[in-house]
């Protein structure tokens, strides 16, 4: 057993002995999703919470911080709930689409907030929730699209790319790749880079769909690519992460990680995260491409997920806790249990939101900025 591994269990046993640390079933005799004197150590306190009761035939779809609002997609029911981000207060809930689409995470331009089943999109108003317009796909998509000006830039499973025109649902540009397309593309400034299922790899411009150059892994691509002012980065299945020069799209870098690659690799601050199968999540520096540490779960199979950084520590998401570790050594620093939790992220502002499997959601905010206040 490495150090580090032995000083995992060294805080999961100290947390657990701490009377203000509470076990996943002793959660919910507290109010809320963390005890708060477990907050309170992590360095945050509660600022609202909302319980959305989401039916038991219900499951959340998708969630994320738009702005002003917390928006939740339920599924297969396909209502769209619209959350103040400041208060926690339910600005509106609407339906889109047929029950049992799928519907892809929405984005927000300005004042709207953009929707997409499969075939069409759906342009809701952001202070409302009614619906502005409706406009069909040119393909079948996944997953949502990336705004670039008034374009709102989709890939399909046949291998499409296209971007419609926000407001009136025109076609811009189209490009055809040989192949399906199952993930997001990624967007810097103007460039726009797609990855297929065959392995393939090419840099659009997101204003003209031109392309710019191209590239190929040895492996399907099932992650979604990145685009950072460090350059470009493609995690494959073949073991590999593609680090590229954005401009040529050169290799600067390739770290071999030894296992097939789904999962998205991350940018926070100045560390590059990447999931790795059956040895946790390695932080990479994304100029050189050299392993910082690496943290694995103490739960078997365990997944570990970046979700802040501090400058002094990062805090991620290893199920069922929330732990802290110091940035620059991957070293345990503390680590608080969390109950029945689907999802946890930042918002813009520095908080966390919190969501529970059964619609629960809780935003926390630095003890910090709340003393300001």
């Amino acid at each position: 057993m490495s150090d580090l591994n032995r000083i995992w269990g060294l805080v999961v046993v100290l947390c657990v002995g701490l009377a203000g640390c509470q076990g996943p079933d002793a959660g919910w005799l507290i109010e809320g999703l963390v005890a708060p004197r477990d907050a309170q150590r992590l360095g945050y306190t509660s600022a609202w919470r909302r319980d959305l009761r989401i039916p038991q035939a219900s499951r959340i779809a998708s969630v994320q911080v738009l702005g002003d609002l917390l928006v939740v997609v339920e599924a297969p029911t396909n209502y769209v709930t619209a959350v103040e981000l400041d208060s926690g207060e339910v600005r509106w809930t609407h339906r889109v689409g047929q029950h049992g689409e799928q519907v892809s995470p929405p984005v927000r331009v300005d004042g709207r907030i953009l929707v997409n089943t499969q075939p069409r999109r759906f342009t809701l108003d952001a202070t409302t929730g009614r619906t502005l317009r409706t406009h069909n796909l040119d393909a079948v998509v996944t997953s949502s699209p990336v705004i670039y000006d008034d374009l709102a830039i989709f890939a399909s499973g046949g291998g499409r790319v296209f971007a419609q025109v926000i407001d009136t649902g025109r076609t811009e540009w189209a490009y055809q790749l040989s192949n399906g397309i199952d993930v997001r593309p990624a967007l810097y400034e103007d460039d726009l880079l797609v990855a297929d299922t065959s392995g393939a790899y090419k840099l659009l411009s997101a204003r003209t769909g031109m392309p710019r150059w191209s590239g190929r892994s040895f492996a399907r691509n099932s992650a979604q690519p990145l685009l950072t002012r460090f350059g470009a980065f493609v995690a494959s299945e073949d073991t590999n992460l593609y680090a590229l020069n954005r401009s040529t799209g050169r290799d600067r870098w390739v770290y071999a990680s030894g296992r097939p690659l789904h999962a998205d690799p991350s940018l926070i601050g100045e560390i590059l995260y990447l999931p790795v199968p059956d040895r946790g999540l390695v932080a990479l520096d994304p100029r050189t491409g050299d392993e910082l540490w690496t943290v694995s779960s103490p739960e078997p199979g365990g997944r570990v997920a970046p979700i802040a950084d501090d400058g002094a520590r990062q805090i991620m998401w290893m199920a069922p806790r929330l732990v802290t570790v110091d940035t620059q050594t991957g070293q345990p620093m503390d680590a608080a249990f969390v109950g029945r939790m689907h999802k946890v992220f930042a918002d813009p502002e520095g908080g966390l939101i919190l969501v529970g499997g059964g619609g629960e959601v809780e935003r926390l905010l630095p003890l910090i900025e709340v003393t300001a206040l």
